[in-house]
């Protein structure tokens, strides 16, 4: 694999006026945002998708920013003065899908690539 073509382990985001460096995740953390996915859908994940209508794939990505941000970015509760990210206004809520859709998400699409072409790789090594 080429070293030059990966993108930045690292990620800033500014959400109200506080920064947050985000790494990717580690194994742990992976299997964390999954799970904590199913468990926010109460295991309809692939109900949702399937229904496909405007609401059901905002929902999605609401569920998917939530699992993630709650692991990787553990005090923005705190930071944004909300007791839950599941109690947020719609119109905050809005602003933070917004972050998390054009920065955090093509970012760790990038990643799942370069994870996954390695994966690839080593296959056809062997």
């Amino acid at each position: 694999m080429i070293e030059q073509n990966m993108p930045s382990k690292t990620l800033t985001l500014q959400i109200e006026g506080n920064e947050y460096e985000v790494k990717v995740p580690d194994t742990g953390q992976f299997i964390d945002i999954e799970t904590r996915k199913i468990q926010y859908s109460k295991q309809q994940a692939d109900g949702l998708l399937a229904k496909a209508t405007e609401g059901s794939i905002k929902a999605s990505f609401l569920i998917d920013m939530i699992a993630t941000f709650h692991v990787l970015i553990p005090q923005l509760e705190k930071d944004i003065n909300t007791p839950s990210l599941f109690r947020l206004d719609q119109m905050k809520t809005a602003k933070l899908l917004d972050i998390y859709l054009k920065q955090y998400y093509p970012w760790e699409k990038e990643w799942q690539t370069v994870i996954n072409n390695s994966t690839i790789e080593k296959k056809d090594e062997e």
